[in-house]
């Protein structure tokens, strides 16, 4: 501020008493002209308010006279400072400041009667003071607009701090997650808050860890099961094994036995064609004796004549004549 105040320094007493004119010949229509200009900001403005016309008087009293005073530089910081929050300068210098000067001069033009051959001289002084106005306004604006930079930069600083310090704390709240996951504990969960651009991390790792958890009680159950089923499994397949030696035993008794019934069939074959030969010799006998022995009636085969050896063989044969014989 000391090096604008050096570079903008007072009129002399002839300008600042020409100065006086342009005051005494504008400030009737400052109202107007300043409510035109604010409402260039704010189509909405109907009335200026009362605090803010009377700092702009104060002002245009000091310019319209060249007085470039500390209470001046005051004035108009605060104005400016006030416009700053409300309006960009460019929009404040095309609209708003254009509006305010064009006003000025037009209400400055239009009393001729008070120029007293002064006119160029009065309209100079007045683009002088509006110019010099504007400097220091935006000389205020952009110490405002560094100080909003500044701000904004110490904010995004403190954002990137703050996101370093979150960041970091996201990492170790993942990594003990983690670990503990690693270690096999299932039911770990995330409790700690965690900041609401990183908030979906923690949901989707509690989500995964219940998901796990429930998947490796399903395997554990499904093993408890299958165990099961392979025990009783094994214990089918114990009783299997000893039904099929019991089997294995009964078919070897059974084998044993066939052999033997087997055996008792050939012999009792064999036994039964011995007996059947046996039988045949006598019949061929008889067929031999038949011829000699003509038999009128039945004669009784003790009585015959025949030797005794004969005789009983004789009976024997016809005996089995009499009877049927079945071979098996």
């Amino acid at each position: 501020m000391t090096d604008l105040k050096k570079s903008l320094p007072s009129w002399n007493s002839a300008d600042q008493k020409l100065g006086d004119v342009v005051w005494d010949t504008v400030h009737k229509d400052l109202e107007k002209i300043l409510l035109r200009a604010y409402q260039a900001a704010d189509p909405t403005l109907h009335t200026m308010k009362r605090d803010v016309l009377a700092e702009e008087e104060k002002k245009f009293s000091f310019i319209s006279r060249g007085n470039f005073c500390n209470e001046y530089f005051e004035v108009q910081e605060k104005i400016a400072n006030r416009l700053a929050g409300e309006v960009d300068y460019i929009n404040y210098l095309s609209q708003v400041y254009s509006a305010y000067v064009s006003g000025l001069v037009q209400s400055l033009i239009r009393k001729k009667t008070l120029f007293q051959g002064k006119k160029d001289q009065l309209v100079e002084l007045l683009i002088k003071s509006v110019l010099s106005d504007i400097s220091v306004v935006m000389y205020h604006y952009f110490i405002y607009l560094n100080k909003q930079a500044d701000e904004a930069r110490a904010a995004a600083q403190a954002e990137r701090e703050l996101r370093a310090r979150e960041d970091h704390d996201v990492i170790n709240v993942i990594s003990q997650a983690l670990e503990a996951l690693a270690q096999g504990d299932l039911t770990y969960r995330i409790e700690s808050g965690m900041p609401e651009r990183v908030d979906v991390l923690k949901q989707n790792f509690n989500t995964m860890a219940a998901q796990l958890e429930q998947t490796m009680a399903q395997i554990s159950t499904n093993t408890k099961d299958v165990m099961a089923n392979a025990d009783g499994i094994r214990q089918a397949s114990d009783d299997l094994s000893r039904r099929t030696e019991q089997q294995a035993a009964t078919l070897e008794e059974t084998s044993a036995a066939l052999t033997v019934i087997t055996q008792r069939v050939r012999q009792t074959t064999e036994e039964t064609r011995k007996a059947h030969h046996r039988l045949r010799q006598p019949r061929q006998m008889l067929r031999i004796l038949r011829p000699s022995c003509k038999i009128r009636s039945k004669p009784s085969i003790r009585s015959s004549n025949l030797p005794m050896r004969f005789r009983a063989l004789l009976e024997l044969s016809m005996t089995c004549l009499s009877r049927p014989i079945f071979l098996h």
